[in-house]
């Protein structure tokens, strides 16, 4: 047995080598098919990161009306102050939101310049108690209470548009599976019959092999080792071309400035990602190794 993997091991990368071209041909093809899998794959995973970023930061914001008086204003602050469903709260007034606004968004400043009349409302931001935060059903009673008290003209919650990313995430994650699967499918496809071109070229060896009696080991393992050696090395050039991606797109975004992107620590694929990848080629290998064989064994 272990005679016939070194046989099989030293057959089929003497083939993989006599056909360089081809056997690239069938490397760069499931290398781009997991590309584009990790690809949807790194997208989703940052999307996830950008909401776990600000999952624990969400408050309701409280936008009140123009013209507020201060004993209106500190009334509303009484009534913030003695629910106690809130755990604290902030005062941003017209100069701190402008602020924010040219922080948050450099490139849209000018829409501030040149009025005569701050346009951005006072508000309250308001944190909640840890325990009302996993509870949708009291944040939607608290949010429609609080739209009621006098001043307030708007209420937003940050939880929504984070629900939103985490939503997107899943099926950014569901649509690279399914893309990545079809490509993936093909690349077997491709693999398989280029190694069936090196089973053809080999073919009056093979029936001498089976007429005497050959192993299958001796018969199959070249061109399954073969298939294994092109999907690992299609996995590995994938990551590594992920990689260089996840870098050159960090690097733009940052010089972006994207407000909420600012502070943030993208990641690249988790280790199990990783392996999955190298699991993934050598699986692929495999069964265009067997594909490849079993076509030619049945013609």
């Amino acid at each position: 047995m272990w005679r016939g993997f070194i046989y099989s091991l030293q057959e089929g990368l003497l083939a993989l080598w006599r056909t360089k071209l081809v056997s690239l041909l069938s490397i760069g093809t499931i290398a781009v098919s997991f590309t584009v899998l990790g690809i949807f794959l790194l997208v989703s995973v940052n999307v996830g990161v950008l909401t776990e970023s600000y999952g624990d930061e969400l408050v309701v914001h409280l936008f009140l009306e123009d013209g507020l008086l201060q004993d209106e204003l500190a009334g509303l602050q009484r009534e913030l102050e003695n629910d106690e469903r809130i755990s604290s709260h902030g005062y941003v007034g017209k100069e701190e939101a402008a602020e924010r606004f040219r922080r948050l968004f450099p490139d849209e400043e000018y829409l501030l310049e040149g009025l005569t009349e701050n346009p951005l409302p006072e508000s309250f931001e308001l944190t909640l108690k840890e325990y009302l935060r996993a509870d949708p059903t009291e944040v939607n009673t608290l949010i429609a209470s609080l739209s009621h008290l006098p001043g307030v003209e708007a209420v937003r919650y940050d939880r929504q548009w984070v629900e939103t990313f985490e939503s997107a995430a899943r099926w950014i994650g569901y649509a690279g599976f399914a893309v990545g699967g079809l490509l993936i499918l093909a690349a077997i496809v491709t693999a398989a019959n280029i190694i069936r071109i090196n089973i053809y070229a080999r073919r009056e060896e093979i029936e001498i092999m089976r007429l005497v009696g050959a192993e299958g080991i001796y018969v199959r393992g070249p061109f399954v080792i073969g298939g294994l050696v092109q999907g690992l090395l299609a996995s590995l050039l994938s990551i590594v071309a992920l990689f260089l991606l996840f870098n050159i797109g960090e690097s733009y975004l940052r010089l972006m400035k994207i407000g909420v992107m600012e502070g943030l620590n993208f990641r690249f694929l988790p280790l199990e990602y990783i392996v999955l990848f190298l699991v993934g080629g050598l699986l692929v290998g495999f069964l265009a190794g067997l594909l490849s064989f079993g076509r030619v064994g049945r013609s």
